[in-house]
């Protein structure tokens, strides 16, 4: 047995998940301490201000994100030996489309220079060449050794918010707290690229490679959508709250969500992890490769049901003690999204093995319901209830976009009945892996 244990603590899988769950709790703890810092100082209307930046950003960014992530990774978990064109070509996609995007917030801008919220996206939206940099993570997860990479980005960001504290002892203003992002996208880039220089050589022998871009193009288009639906869950939600509402609305809301960002840590990490095993899963028995799904699913399932309990009973003093009593309707808005968990650790677990297994039109088509359903829920219901009528529709929208897909006959049913089977009966399936039911590669 003590063999067993000490196997299976040495497995690169599990050192992984281990250094990328404790480096995610980390980068969590420290911003959601120096961000309710800055939440308390600026107060709901200024804090609101900097989130509708940062909410228009992030869905902008998940364009110039070019949705092909996880298509690259199993790329590189494929075929190792062609990196160099893999990655150049990445690189070079994502800085072209991020160029592009952040000529529109600059477009922006200048169209209106006296909004304040238009000089606040312009500085924000240097994130998106944050983005650029994070193809040098792509490799390292294919490696199963992403706590380089994220050990980098942890180092920007702590330094990020070193600065951000001492503006707020020098009771600086609001537009200096929009510049600090520009420092981080700048620092979390430079960080990424020397990384990888250091571990496994110059990022200048990349290559752009013209096949292999229009062979991850076609394939990813479905993912902008995808990725899109993901991030409009949580940030659309403040774009219109800002445009039927009030800056105080979108500033409680805003720090409801980063308690929910907690969360994610868990169910991004089991994804880093597992994924280049999924992909080795293919290759095994179609009862055994599944067996291994409902594997990833159930411990996505149990890890929600904590955090959903930990929330219902922890939230209210969370945000009292951390944003303070002006933040006191954050505690029921937390409480209605807390009850999504499941569906948010499963919707990025299904992603995995939707890409695995090549079902891209899938994806798509749930993006699309997902995003047309949340946005439509908003329309109506923001005006009426204010942001517990977001809350209220992200909680849909979640449910219906994992399951949308599977209503109808086909090919994929097979993932929606096991997705809720892992729901329902969790605990059947996470039984330790026998030998034989492990993905057959020693980093598996």
């Amino acid at each position: 047995m003590k063999h067993k244990i000490r196997n299976l603590s040495n497995s690169p899988l599990v050192q992984n998940f281990g250094w990328v769950t404790g480096l995610n709790i980390f980068q969590a703890a420290m911003s959601l301490f120096v961000g309710s810092w800055v939440a308390r100082y600026l107060g709901p209307a200024g804090y609101g201000k900097l989130s509708y930046a940062v909410a228009f950003v992030t869905i902008a960014s998940v364009i110039a994100q070019l949705g092909f992530e996880n298509l690259v990774k199993k790329e590189l978990v494929q075929f190792p030996d062609n990196r160099h064109r893999i990655l150049g070509t990445a690189y070079l996609l994502k800085f072209s489309a991020a160029l592009v995007i952040y000529c529109g917030f600059f477009l922006l801008y200048l169209a209106q220079p006296e909004q304040e919220t238009n000089l606040l996206i312009l500085l924000v939206g240097t994130q998106c060449f944050l983005e650029v940099g994070r193809v040098v993570d792509f490799w390292f997860q294919s490696r199963v050794e992403a706590r380089y990479s994220l050990g980098v980005i942890t180092l920007s960001l702590f330094v990020t918010n070193l600065i951000r504290i001492g503006l707020i002892l020098l009771d600086r203003p609001l537009i200096e707290f929009a510049m600090t992002y520009v420092v981080n996208a700048l620092l979390s880039h430079v960080f990424l690229l020397g990384i990888y220089a250091f571990k496994h050589g110059s990022p200048f022998k990349w290559r752009f490679d013209p096949g292999v871009a229009r062979n991850i193009l076609s394939r990813s288009w479905p993912f902008i959508l995808n990725g899109l639906s993901v991030v409009l869950y949580t940030q659309v939600d403040q774009i219109m709250l800002a445009k039927f509402s009030t800056f105080e609305e979108v500033g409680t809301y805003s720090a409801a969500g980063r308690i929910m960002q907690l969360s994610i840590i868990f169910p991004a990490a089991l994804a880093s992890s597992f994924f280049p095993s999924l992909i080795r899963s293919l290759h095994q028995e179609p009862d055994r490769k599944r067996l291994y799904y409902k594997k990833y699913f159930a411990l996505n399932v149990i890890g929600a049901y904590a955090f959903t309990l930990g929330l219902v009973v922890l939230g209210a003093p969370l945000i009292l003690i951390l944003f303070g009593d002006q933040y006191r309707d954050s505690v029921h808005l937390l409480r209605i999204l807390s009850f999504g968990m499941v569906f948010r650790f499963l919707i990025v677990a299904r992603g995995q093995v939707l890409i695995a297994e090549e079902f891209l039109k899938m994806a798509m088509i749930s993006s699309l319901f997902g995003v047309g359903l949340n946005i439509t829920g908003n329309y109506f219901l923001i005006p009426a209830y204010g942001a517990a009528g977001a809350a209220y529709t992200t909680l849909f929208s979640l449910f219906a976009t994992l399951f949308c897909v599977f209503a109808a006959p086909s090919s994929a049913q097979w993932i929606g009945r096991d997705l809720g089977a892992s729901m329902l009966r969790p605990l059947k399936y996470l039984r330790p892996f026998s030998q034989n039911e492990r993905p057959s590669n020693p980093q598996a």
